[in-house]
Formats: C-alpha cells, sequence, structure tokens
C-alpha cells in the first residue's frame, strides 16, 4: 500500500511539474527540506511576479462523493512521542503556502485554490464551514490515525474563493506535444 502511494505521489507530482512548467515555462522549484516542506508546501512556482509557495494534494481516483480531503489533525503514534494518542495540527492549520494544488491522477482534474482563502473561509470564528463537514478518518493510514474533512467541491466552486482556477493537465500536456 505505501509503495502504492509513492508511485501515485511520483506520478501526480511529475504531471504538475511538467504541466506548471508549460505553463510558466519557469520549471517549479520542489522543496526538498522536510522542515520546510511541511510548513511552506511542496513546491516553489513562479508566478509573474512573485514565487509561490503551493502544498501539493494527489490522488489516485477523484472521491466518489467529489470531495477534497482537508487534513485539520494527525498523530505521530508509531513514532513512540511522547503523549501517544493526542492530536496534531493538520496541513490546514500548520501549512502556510500560498497555495493549495490539489490532484486527481485518474479524472485528470487540478484544483487550485489560495491557502489563505481556504483557510478562512473553513475556519473563519463567525462564517467558517469547516463544522457543516463531519470529521473521517483516513483509511489504510496505518498506525498514524490522520484525520479531516471532506469538502464537497460543488461547495468551494460555489464560494469562489481567491485563486481559484482549474486544469486537465494530462490533456493540456498531450495537446501541447501535438
Amino acid at each position: 500500500m505505501y509503495q502504492d502511494n509513492l508511485a501515485t505521489e511520483r506520478e501526480g507530482m511529475q504531471t504538475i511539474i511538467d504541466f506548471l512548467t508549460l505553463k510558466s515555462k519557469i520549471p517549479p522549484k520542489p522543496i526538498a527540506n522536510d522542515f520546510a516542506q511541511k510548513y511552506l508546501g511542496d513546491l516553489v512556482v513562479f508566478g509573474k511576479t512573485k514565487a509561490l509557495f503551493t502544498e501539493v494534494k494527489i490522488e489516485a481516483k477523484t472521491s466518489p462523493t467529489s470531495s477534497l480531503f482537508v487534513e485539520t489533525a494527525g498523530n505521530d503514534e508509531w513514532l513512540g512521542l511522547p503523549g501517544k494518542g493526542d492530536r496534531a495540527l493538520g496541513w490546514l492549520y500548520k501549512c502556510q503556502a500560498d497555495l493549495l494544488a490539489y490532484f486527481f491522477i485518474e479524472s485528470d482534474e487540478l484544483i487550485v485554490v489560495s491557502m489563505p482563502a481556504l483557510r478562512d473561509w473553513l475556519l473563519n470564528r463567525d462564517t467558517g464551514k469547516l463544522r457543516n463537514y463531519p470529521e473521517v478518518r483516513v483509511k489504510d493510514s496505518g498506525r498514524n490515525n490522520t484525520f479531516g474533512r471532506l469538502i464537497k467541491l460543488c461547495d468551494l466552486r460555489a464560494a469562489r474563493l481567491e485563486g481559484w482556477w482549474e486544469a486537465n493537465p494530462r490533456k493540456e500536456l498531450a495537446h501541447a506535444q501535438n
């Protein structure tokens, strides 16, 4: 299972890198430092006026509920850390990337949104939507418990969040090669 997940991540990440290189002519730069990656994201994407830290999420298949999984908590019980079973903040809270890029390989759907806008939409004290979505635990996450919310794509599209755009990277890459 773990090896399959790594292969899926490699395939998806390469597609995203190729696609973003096609769009910007400057290849995105992967963030190799584990600490920086945890807080800044997976890639630095070079826009017209600035560099943008980008958190990348890749799934082999589109969710049957047409949703994005937004990680809200996890724990490191498999590391044998003190306080075993205590939840640590998920990437929704701790990742300070500028963008979230969420790619479904099977359906060739890439969704990009401003991370600050997404965070505000979900977590705003008065109007936050996170409480509208039930918490779920990721199946097959091994000994590490990962929790989050399945946020419906239709709700995200309707919210018209800053930085929102969608693409079909493999289709566009194939078109560019012809």
